[in-house]
């Protein structure tokens, strides 16, 4: 996965038709090209997200975008080769996008970032993004349901995940049989 920052040297950049900027409003845009492990570019080639080379679309002929800067996550998620399941309050077991109210007092409404099957995050915010600790955890407000099926091992990590609590159960019953 590729750490892309909306606060990179394409701040600048315009979001879809609007006068806003990547670098203030492009949390989402920047979130769904990490989980993509790809690049958005503008509708003139410039880039918005990372590499300009991977891809290039029409943002005003392809309905990526509604009221001119709002993304249209069917419409990005078939772009970007990822599947799109709505909205949840509760978090997947894979890694999709996270979106907190953290900022509401001041005046931002939210914020989005990669959330990982593990629950930590990814922040485009953070000019030199990392996987870290979700600071966001208790003001959730959903988790977009995108998920990159080409680099998905969710199903492994479920299957890893209860092989190790069944190992833990037997290993607890073997304790208490030499404890008898």
């Amino acid at each position: 996965m590729e750490n892309y920052s909306q606060k990179g040297w394409y701040r600048w950049q315009k979001l879809g038709t609007c006068s806003v900027r990547i670098g203030t409003h492009g949390c989402f845009i920047t979130s769904l090209a990490n989980l993509a492990d790809t690049s958005i570019t503008n509708p003139r080639g410039n880039v918005s997200v990372a590499n300009p080379s991977i891809v290039d679309w029409k943002a005003t002929t392809d309905g990526l975008y509604a009221k001119g800067c709002l993304v249209v996550s069917k419409a990005f998620a078939k772009m970007l080769g990822l599947e799109y399941n709505g909205r949840s309050t509760k978090q997947p077991k894979y890694n999709c996008i996270g979106e907190t109210n953290y900022y509401n007092r001041q005046g931002i409404p939210q914020h989005f970032f990669v959330v990982f099957a593990d629950g930590d995050i990814l922040d485009p915010l953070d000019l030199f993004p990392k996987k870290k600790t979700n600071k966001y955890a208790r003001h959730m407000v959903s988790y977009r349901l995108f998920r990159n099926t080409k680099n998905d091992c969710s199903e492994q990590l479920e299957k890893v995940q209860k092989y190790q609590e069944k190992l833990e159960d037997a290993q607890k019953d073997y304790i208490n049989c030499l404890n008898k």
